[in-house]
């Protein structure tokens, strides 16, 4: 299947308003990328819906491996489909990039040869209502790194906190 065959089959087929993504300095990311390394490890520290990794692995030949990181199950399942349509071998663990060392050393991993690490936010968090970071009516949204799992419970923290003026 060529490349532009698989980006037609993606997850995309799932698209909702919710769940677009584009990654963000794309270009740039991809001109580090090595094409000639054989049996290449790229790790994405933060891999949300492998926006950055699918089109790396458009770029790589069959033989790269990803592994992937993130703390959003929603994003992990998202990852898992959209990156099942590339041909490469890919592994995606839910858990913070700081145990991405312990992971793939557990995992048998000895190094890498491309790491990625985006750290920011998807828009797709706050856009959802079913997200546990969605904020109804604030138009400046500030990343909560905690481990909320419902909306109330981030107005809370927020209310709390110095992060929002906003009224919530």
């Amino acid at each position: 299947m060529s490349s532009s065959e698989r980006s037609k089959t993606s997850a995309f087929e799932q698209v909702t308003e919710y769940n677009i993504h584009i990654p963000v300095l794309l270009t740039e990311v991809l001109s580090f990328v090595r094409t000639d390394i054989p049996n290449m490890v790229i790790v994405d520290m933060t891999i949300g819906r492998a926006g950055h990794s699918s089109n790396i692995l458009e770029v790589v030949d069959n033989t790269a491996s990803l592994y992937g990181f993130d703390r959003d199950p929603a994003a992990l399942s998202y990852s898992e489909q959209k990156l099942s349509h590339y041909s490469q071998s890919h592994k995606l663990f839910h858990s913070k990039f700081s145990q991405a060392i312990p992971t793939l050393k557990e995992y048998g991993l000895r190094g890498a040869d491309f790491i990625l690490m985006d750290i920011g936010v998807s828009s797709p968090q706050f856009d959802d209502p079913e997200s546990s970071l969605w904020l109804p009516g604030i138009s400046d949204h500030k990343c909560v790194h905690n481990a909320c799992t419902k909306n109330e419970n981030v107005r809370k923290y927020l209310r709390q906190s110095s992060y929002s003026s906003h009224q919530l």
